[in-house]
C-alpha cells in the first residue's frame, strides 16, 4: 500500500510522480515503482517534486535533491544556504527556482548559488508550506503567521487572511 501522499506531479507524457511520507514513487505505464537510496534519496518524507524547464527533476525531502534528467536517476543533495528544510518548490518564468521552507522562509535559486529572500527573523516570513507564481510573475506563499502572502515583482508584499471581509472571505 501507497504510504500518506502529500504531491502528485504529472508528466506531459502521463507518468505520475507521487511524493509520500514514506519517499518517492513514479506511476509509469501501470506500474507503481519506490525511489529511494539506490538513486540517491532518501525513504523518508518527500514533501514536493518538480520537473523544471530543462528536464531536470526536483525533489524536497527534508533536504534539496536534483536529478539531472526527468527520469529520476542519480540524485544528489543541492546546498540550500539558509534553509534547513525545504517543503516546496516552484519556477518562475525566467527559470529561478523558489523554495519554500519549514521555518526559515523563502529562497530563490538562480544558476548563481540560493538567493534568501526572507530569511527567519528578518521577515514575517518565517514557516512557509507552499508556493506558486501566477501568469504575472507573483510569489503566492502560504505562511503560518501570516496566511496567505502575495509577493508582487517590485518586492511589495500583501498578506490576505479568512474571515477579515464580510462574509468570512479573503481581505
Amino acid at each position: 500500500q501507497l504510504p500518506e501522499v502529500m504531491r502528485i506531479l504529472e508528466q506531459p507524457a502521463g507518468t505520475l510522480w507521487i511524493c509520500t511520507t514514506g519517499g518517492l514513487w513514479r506511476l509509469r505505464d501501470g506500474v507503481l515503482e519506490p525511489f529511494g537510496t539506490d538513486e540517491g534519496l532518501p525513504r523518508e518524507n518527500t514533501s514536493d517534486v518538480l520537473v523544471d524547464s530543462r528536464g531536470r527533476l526536483w525533489v524536497c525531502a527534508q533536504k534539496l535533491y536534483l536529478s539531472p534528467t526527468a527520469e529520476g536517476r542519480a540524485f544528489r543533495v543541492v546546498p540550500t544556504p539558509g534553509i534547513e528544510v525545504p517543503r516546496a518548490i516552484t519556477e518562475d518564468h525566467e527559470g529561478s527556482l523558489w523554495v519554500a521552507s519549514s521555518g526559515d522562509g523563502i529562497a530563490r535559486l538562480r544558476p548563481t548559488p540560493f538567493l534568501s529572500l526572507f530569511p527567519a527573523g528578518e521577515s514575517p516570513l518565517d514557516a512557509a508550506r507552499s508556493i506558486t507564481l501566477d501568469a504575472e510573475g507573483r510569489l503566492w506563499a502560504t505562511i503560518q503567521s501570516r496566511g496567505l502572502v502575495c509577493r508582487e515583482r517590485d518586492g511589495r508584499e500583501t498578506a490576505y487572511q479568512l474571515g477579515d471581509g464580510p462574509d468570512g472571505d479573503l481581505q
